[in-house]
């Protein structure tokens, strides 16, 4: 038996490959906590970002302070021990944050907004819009490599990830503002 707290609480579970379930992983706070962005490394180290508002933050038999909207790097083995949890970046991510993981890093993707500043390193973003994009490269500790923010007027949201064999960043999602900048491209829609 597995008991979560808090308003809301979150799970992992691992299935064989015959469909059996083998573990199941809990958060728990005493206020939310939502796992989601969930990527696995070549020695099958499962790492996903566990976010919550609860002053102290329980992931399997790991626990920490935590505080008012932070996001934590969890890494829970192959056998569902949780070894490390590292608060990765401070503030709300909206929209179920997605994780990737390519050849020694870790690439995230999420929505932000309204609902506050976002921190990743010495990075802070302020939202233009309603909801803007957020892009990052993250080594396995939670460390910041890069990080970059985009939005316009109205609502920007982040749709989809992927990585390729070079690192290289591919993100896709939708625009409402009539000018969204992202680098030196404008992109405008009538």
């Amino acid at each position: 038996t597995h008991t979560t707290a808090g308003l809301v609480g979150s799970f992992l579970a691992k299935f064989n490959p015959s469909g059996a379930l083998d573990w199941i992983v809990t958060g728990t706070g005493s206020d939310f906590v939502y796992f989601s962005g969930i990527a696995i490394d070549e020695l099958s180290n499962i790492y996903l970002i566990a976010t919550t508002s609860s002053s102290v933050l329980s992931v399997g038999s790991m626990t920490v302070n935590a505080g008012a909207q932070h996001n934590f790097l969890c890494r829970i083995n192959k056998n569902g021990s949780v070894d490390r949890m590292n608060d990765f970046v401070k503030g709300p991510l909206a929209y179920s944050p997605e994780l990737r993981y390519n050849k020694g890093s870790l690439f995230m993707h999420s929505t932000f907004g309204v609902m506050g500043t976002v921190v990743i390193g010495t990075n802070s973003y302020v939202p233009v819009g309603n909801t803007d994009l957020l892009v990052a490269r993250f080594d396995t500790l939670g460390n910041p490599l890069w990080s970059h923010a985009y939005g316009g007027i109205k609502q920007e949201l982040a749709s989809g990830i992927a990585i390729n064999p070079a690192n290289e960043v591919f993100i896709c999602g939708k625009m409402d503002s009539p000018i969204l900048v992202m680098g030196t491209t404008t992109l405008t829609t009538t």
